[in-house]
């Protein structure tokens, strides 16, 4: 028999259910994951046109912005990465044609790689998950890359996306999943760029051999890692026959076929698109030639190790840390084989940028996420004392203060053997060996104190945080100064040919002439002699009536002319354009080599950009004026001819 309610129980009453708004909870997760998204943001969209485009982003830049404008001079060309020129297209036709809208959709993509950490909380747990975070947030290869409109960018969010909907796939077995892995597959491998295919090899061979390489089945799912409270343990896979039966081969790859060529026709409106697959594939195949070999082998290699080295350590701890647990888990494996098999790419794709460094960055990650975990972990037992909670973070502080004098003191040793010439000659302070000598025994003594009144792995982990802080703060200002402060210098890895921003003068000195000849239009005529596909071209992009010339005598009696520099800087030879022309003298970029390094050149590289030879050459570029447009205009004299 049914129970009446007690009299005094109200009934809740429309009125009542009506206003019922359901509670919203922000963990402290969400406002880490937050901060750290709107920090690299910030970072990464800043001052975005204050830097000109390389020789690298004018080429994608310009083959988009014929595309949007009609009237754009030169004529598009096939582009090696189809993706790259569809965010661009729809940026140009959005913001128009700047150096910041080539560049904002590429530096979005590089934070959402950020953000992918986050997608397999699951699999590695929340802790691991958000230190994945902090580290790409913070890395210079992905900062560079992401601010210099890399198409590397790209081909490693695609990927991120593939691993997502496979992982998921296998948890779920939810065809949706197959369907996306299935479709960042084929943005990945023809639509990114050239490397795209040899990262999916690289990736799907390291699953392979995990997977093969792996223990058994409680072993590999039911091992918890100490000091992550986190994670969330991955159910048990089935039999892998039935895994690869259910996966959606059919409507995957149609829709991912229908992707693909939507994005490299702009859906259907531009059928000759179909021609950049093409161009992707036969550029990877190009790829492995010898002649694309520049002056550092295995570059994507060395450019890893040279801005990343303390990511590097974290590594090769958090490796360390695994192996003494005494189990590997698949995402371990997974990316101790990816680091090995792209460190093998690295010197067979002879087409890698640095740019490409962005295949160890991920990985890397990875393992040096476990390290630093494992710096949070509870201190259980003391020698002499109780450990207090803020203990770790006293010694924290004290590493933070050593390794800032060893590095005031390393640079200041490596900045003495630059200005030397030799190792023979190099005259170096003394006070300078002390004071590097002197913060590497405080660390060993601190070391040893911490660990007998409290305990070693107390130790251990203060001077870990320390060096994780002093690895966030160098990792930024490095990433900034490749992208941004010294990005028109040349002695930087990242660089060794950069654009100078007299490019940006030039451009000034062009719009004025322009609109003074034109009436307020940009239509007057300029013959260049340049590379249509070049950062010259990118700077004649409003120039509706420009034309790229091969020879001087193409632009005999024209009004604006330029030409390559045929001397020396202010003592220009006649230019033989039949008349009387006045030049002004503009470096459109620097160049530096690699090979006219030393060994003992290297620490003040590396901790100060100074060489020996910061410039092995540069190209300059003349603008003639025909003497009549020069004085109708209010530039000041420059050399004639």
């Amino acid at each position: 028999m049914q129970q009446p309610f007690p009299a005094e129980q109200e009934l809740p009453t429309p009125d009542m259910v009506r206003g019922y708004q359901p509670r919203i909870t922000v963990t402290m997760e969400v406002i880490a994951y937050l901060i750290v998204i709107a920090f690299s943001l910030l970072l990464r969209l800043a001052e975005l046109s204050a830097v000109p485009l390389s020789h690298t982003e004018a080429p994608f830049a310009l083959n988009a912005w014929r595309a949007v404008s009609a009237e754009a001079p030169g004529d598009p060309t096939i582009t090696s990465s189809p993706i790259l020129y569809a965010a661009q297209s729809i940026s140009f036709g959005l913001l128009g044609a700047s150096e910041t809208s080539a560049r904002i959709m590429t530096a979005i993509a590089g934070v959402l790689i950020v953000l992918l950490p986050a997608f397999f909380r699951d699999r590695v747990g929340r802790s691991r998950a958000f230190a994945i975070t902090l580290l790409l947030a913070v890395s210079p290869v992905l900062f560079a890359a992401s601010r210099f409109s890399s198409p590397v960018v790209w081909s490693v969010l695609a990927a991120g996306f593939m691993l997502w909907g496979g992982s998921r796939f296998v948890t779920s077995r939810q065809q949706s999943y197959g369907i996306v892995a299935l479709t960042a597959l084929g943005v990945l491998v023809f639509l990114c760029e050239p490397g795209g295919l040899v990262l999916f090899i690289v990736i799907a061979l390291a699953a392979v051999i995990a997977l093969v390489s792996g223990g058994s089945r409680e072993a590999e799912y039911n091992y918890e890692l100490e000091g992550d409270p986190f994670l969330n343990e991955s159910p048990e896979i089935e039999n892998e026959r039935s895994l690869l039966a259910s996966f959606p081969y059919g409507i995957g790859a149609l829709v991912a076929g229908l992707f693909v060529i939507g994005i490299s026709t702009a859906f259907i409106t531009n059928p000759a698109g179909l021609s950049n697959i093409g161009e992707v594939i036969a550029a990877t195949v190009r790829g492995f030639s010898p002649e694309n070999g520049g002056e550092v082998p295995a570059m994507p290699l060395i450019i890893s190790l040279f801005y990343e080295p303390f990511v590097w350590i974290f590594a090769l701890v958090g490796l360390i840390i695994t192996l003494r647990r005494g189990v590997l888990r698949f995402e371990t494996r997974f990316f101790v084989v990816w680091i090995a098999l792209a460190a093998l790419t690295s010197f067979l794709f002879r087409a890698g940028g640095p740019d490409h460094a962005l295949w160890f960055i991920i990985p890397l990650a990875g393992l040096a996420s476990r390290a630093i975990i494992g710096m949070f972990e509870l201190d259980r037992e003391a020698k002499m004392f109780r450990i207090p909670a803020w203990g770790r973070y006293v010694v924290m502080a004290a590493m933070v203060a050593i390794l800032a004098v060893l590095t005031i003191a390393f640079q200041d040793v490596a900045r003495s053997l630059v200005m030397s010439g030799s190792l023979e000659t190099a005259n170096i302070d003394p006070a300078s060996i002390v004071l590097l000598i002197i913060p590497i025994l405080f660390t060993i003594i601190t070391f040893f104190m911490v660990a007998s009144v409290w305990d070693d792995r107390t130790a251990a982990r203060g001077f870990g945080l320390g060096l994780l802080v002093f690895t966030i703060v160098a990792s930024i200002g490095s990433g900034w100064r490749i992208a941004v402060e010294a990005a028109d210098k040349p002695a930087e890895l990242w660089h060794t040919q950069a654009v100078s921003r007299d490019v940006f003068l030039l451009r000034e000195t062009l719009l004025e002439l322009g609109r003074r000849q034109s009436g307020g239009f940009l239509e007057v005529p300029v013959m260049a002699q340049t590379s249509p596909n070049g950062v010259v071209a990118w700077i004649l992009r409003d120039f509706t009536n420009a034309q790229f010339i091969s020879d001087p005598s193409q632009a005999v009696n024209a009004e604006i002319v330029l030409l390559p520099a045929q001397g020396t800087a202010g003592d220009e030879p006649d230019p033989g354009l039949g008349g009387s022309y006045v030049g002004q003298d503009f470096i459109i970029s620097r160049a530096w080599s690699v090979n006219t390094m030393q060994v003992y050149d290297l620490p003040a590289l590396w901790t100060q950009r100074r060489t020996r030879i910061e410039e092995t050459g540069a190209e300059r570029l003349i603008l003639w004026l025909r003497f009549d447009v020069y004085e109708g205009s209010d530039l000041d004299e420059p050399g004639t001819g």
